[in-house]
Formats: C-alpha cells, structure tokens, sequence
C-alpha cells in the first residue's frame, strides 16, 4: 500500500511540475512582442507615414539596417546567461547580377519553402520562367542578403536555414541589407519571425514595407 501511494504522490508531483512549466510565461512580462524599425542614421530623411510604410532614403551607400527590439524572456529560457531568442528576416523582393528584380505577389516568412512560390512565373528578357530555371541561369539574391545557385535545395531539412538570415540570442537584433541604386521606385516587403524560448517557446511574425527613394 505504502508502495503505491508513493508512486501515485510521485506520479502527482511529476504533473503538477509539468503544468507549472507550461504556465510559466515564456517573456518576462507575460506576453512577448517586438518592435522593428529603420535606421534612419543609416539613411537619413527615410520614415515611417501614416499607413505604416518605411520609406527608405538612398544614401548613397549600399544598404539600409532594420533595428528590433524584443522582450526579455523568463529565466527558464536564459542557459548560462544566453537567451535562447531567435529572430529571421526574410523578404519578398529578389534580384540577379544581371540587374533583373521581382517582387512575389504573394509571399511570407521562408516562402520559398512553398511550391506556390517556386512555381510562379517571373519575367525573365522576353519570356517566363520560374526561380529554379533562372538559377539554371544566374545566381539570385534575396535584398536581406542570402544567395541562391543552381545547387540551392528548397525542400531538404536544412532549407530554411539557407532561405533566411538570423540573429540569434539578443534582444535587439539587426540586419544590414541590400539597397542598390538601381531599387529606386520600387516596394518590397521584409517578413520577420521572432522566436521566444525553445522547449516552451513562442512564435511572432511581423512584416515591415518599405519603398526604397532617392
């Protein structure tokens, strides 16, 4: 008897440490957010207007920075005082050497994960073709800053992490990424994933459009 009121205080105990774990909030504050954002030290005279849209200023060099700043995660989520955060950036907008740009009409965080998106047909000189026959062709940058080949793989295990660019374990992250003269006039979209925690964590998204001007 004694026998099994241990194992039923132990299987008691096991549970309620499993349901304290899950209900510890993953951030500091109960919720986590971030918040992202142009530098305009980078490119001066860019902002933000009244619908949301970071118009980005050329300044002559070749690149913008987008600066985050995130919540602060819980001390479960902190291992030898690195926090277990991650934060991707991603972008709609694609160009090659050859100065050929396109924006995807529909497009998300890792979106080149998605057949949709790898059948899509681009303009390409006087024809179409998709994103894998141009790499046939030419090298593809995405304006975050990852390349792709023709060795490029979309749907092996480690594809995202090709697909993306990160910056890990910090809570203000930051990504320098392409402007070139060329981009003027046109839009694009930056998609951001940021990820709180790794066993109990948390999952947010947030997109930042942009207008690249002289």
């Amino acid at each position: 008897m004694k026998k099994v009121l241990f194992i039923l205080g132990l299987f008691l105990l096991l549970v309620s440490c499993s349901i304290a774990e899950e209900n510890t909030p993953v951030c500091i504050d109960g919720s986590c957010d971030a918040a992202f954002r142009i530098d305009t030290q980078v490119n001066p005279g860019s902002f933000q207007d009244s619908d949301g849209v970071w118009h980005i200023k050329y300044s002559g060099y070749s690149y913008f920075t987008v600066k985050g700043i995130a919540d602060q995660l819980n001390s479960e989520n902190i291992v030898n005082g690195t926090p277990l955060i991650e934060t991707g950036f991603d972008s709609d907008f694609f160009f090659t050497p050859e100065n050929l740009q396109w924006t995807y009409p529909v497009y998300s965080f890792l979106g080149l994960t998605s057949n949709n998106t790898l059948t899509t047909a681009i303009p390409y000189g006087f024809q179409t073709l998709t994103l894998p026959q141009i790499l046939n062709n030419t090298s593809v940058t995405n304006v975050v800053g990852y390349e792709m080949t023709s060795h490029t793989s979309f749907d092996k295990p480690y594809s995202p992490t090709l697909l993306s660019v990160y910056s890990k374990y910090n809570y203000v992250p930051q990504r320098s990424m392409i402007f070139l003269q060329s981009f003027i006039g046109k839009e694009a979209k930056i998609h951001i994933r940021v990820v709180w925690g790794e066993a109990h964590s948390e999952t947010k998204y947030y997109t930042l459009r942009v207008k690249f001007e002289n």
